[in-house]
């Protein structure tokens, strides 16, 4: 992330391009992922959401175009 910032209503975030870098991405371009695969991203996963859960900060909008891996 390069640099944050808000209004009233919004909070914004500025971060670098990651092109494919999402999750949505990476299942539209793989049909399938190995098992070793698989795991790294889960872990990925679940580690992310215990940290912004430890942080008391709620996400309401988990889903694959939002995870973003780098």
């Amino acid at each position: 992330m390069v640099c944050a910032f808000n209004d009233r209503d919004n909070l914004y975030l500025v971060m670098d391009l990651l092109p494919g870098a999402d999750l949505r991405y990476r299942l539209a371009y793989k049909n399938k992922f190995s098992e070793e695969e698989a795991k790294f991203l889960i872990a990925c996963i679940i580690i992310s959401v215990e940290y912004i859960h430890r942080k008391k900060i709620f996400h309401r909008d988990i889903k694959p175009e939002n995870l973003v891996f780098d």
